[in-house]
């Protein structure tokens, strides 16, 4: 210690010592609560404060802090991204001082080894729809086996996510997969429901429920007014033709073939028309698939 009484020549401690510098080195451990709800995009903010504790003197002293030193393995912490430290003074300022230290999680890891293999199996469920709607056994089976990878994949990554009493941002984003896979089993059931009333009947019967409910959406997507007249003109046409078959080829003449001919003709027509009006309609099937699409990137 060094203190200045006026004199050039002298040094040493008088009455009038106007200056006091004391140095001293603490190795201490700080510890905090670290909020894991965004996990792994979490940031996190280390609080010090340190103060002068001794009444008697903190008035005589101003404490000062000047530098924050890291230490060369906090600096080089592959999960962890270090900020510049804040400091700041406390109250009253003289004998009080903040530190305020900002690190940020590094999120790759988690991102690439859990979110993206989850949702890459999340999307694999899209595929069931290249089926038809009446291969609801094999659209099922599909889906069991990537709910039950999905189930086996959060056994395997339990260990590196924290084992806390809330659910973290990964655990929503996992479970949300999951139940988007447990949704598509309800999905595909109602879309075979829908299509062939819980039944199977023949898809060529234009009449049949299979066949309109695989070319129109009921409540959503009506028949036009042009193609409702092209169906029922077809059906005139088939029943016309019936009745000319009835009695072939007995009993028929020149001018009732040519009709026969022309009625054929006019059928295959009819047909190429109303194939042309059902590719303007959505189907069933692409109506849940582009339903499933927004949920998957939309929520």
């Amino acid at each position: 210690m060094y203190a200045n009484d006026g004199c050039e020549k002298s040094k040493g401690i008088k009455d009038d010592s106007s200056f006091v510098m004391w140095n001293q080195g603490f190795e201490v451990t700080l510890s905090t609560h670290f909020p894991l709800h965004k996990f792994p995009f979490d940031s996190q903010d280390l609080f010090v404060s340190i103060r002068q504790d001794d009444s008697r003197s903190w008035d005589k002293y101003n404490l000062t802090m000047t530098i924050v030193q890291f230490h060369k393995e906090a600096i080089e912490m592959a999960e962890w991204e270090l900020y510049e430290p804040r400091v700041a003074r406390g109250s009253p300022g003289h004998k009080e001082a903040h530190v305020y230290l900002h690190v940020r999680r590094e999120p790759g890891f988690f991102v690439i080894n859990v979110c993206l293999i989850i949702g890459m199996l999340c999307a694999t469920g899209l595929i069931v729809f290249s089926l038809g709607t009446d291969d609801l056994n094999d659209r099922i089976n599909v889906i069991l086996t990537l709910l039950l990878t999905a189930v086996a994949f959060k056994f395997v990554i339990a260990d590196t996510i924290p084992k806390v009493g809330y659910s973290t941002l990964i655990d929503d984003f996992v479970l949300y997969n999951m139940a988007f896979l447990f949704g598509q089993l309800f999905l595909c059931v109602w879309a075979h429901h829908l299509e062939h009333g819980g039944k199977e009947d023949d898809e060529d019967n234009e009449d049949s429920r299979s066949h309109l409910m695989s070319t129109h959406l009921p409540c959503l997507f009506h028949l036009s007014l042009t193609e409702s007249d092209l169906r029922k003109e077809l059906q005139q046409a088939k029943e016309h033709l019936q009745q000319i078959d009835i009695s072939f080829p007995v009993g028929l003449t020149k001018k009732e073939i040519d009709n026969a001919k022309k009625l054929r003709k006019k059928i295959n027509v009819l047909q190429e028309k109303i194939h042309e009006a059902t590719n303007t309609h959505w189907t069933v099937n692409q109506s849940t698939f582009w339903f499933s699409v927004f949920v998957f990137i939309g929520s």
